[in-house]
């Protein structure tokens, strides 16, 4: 064992070392714990963007249907009451 070491658990004890090494190893990954973070945010990001054009293609595509079921209502309808169901 390294004689600063033996020194260091002399002095302070083993519970106190164990703990130094912990803390020392938390903040070895503190930075790639903020780079995920930020990896996280920008997928976060692009998938709400995704999300909003998905929303609008669906939203146009139902107006557009609702549209030809009124044509077609209307095309096929053949008294003033039918044709005023259809709006």
């Amino acid at each position: 064992m390294n004689p600063s070491i033996l020194a260091a658990l002399a002095k302070y004890g083993g519970a106190t070392i164990i703990v130094v090494y912990l803390a020392w190893q938390l903040a070895q990954s503190i930075p790639v714990i903020e780079k995920d973070i930020v990896e996280i945010k920008i997928t976060q990001k692009a998938v709400a963007e995704e999300h909003k054009e998905i929303k609008q293609v669906n939203e146009k595509g139902g107006d557009m249907m609702i549209k030809m079921m009124r044509s077609i209502c209307l095309n096929t309808s053949k008294t003033k009451e039918e044709t005023q169901r259809c709006n």
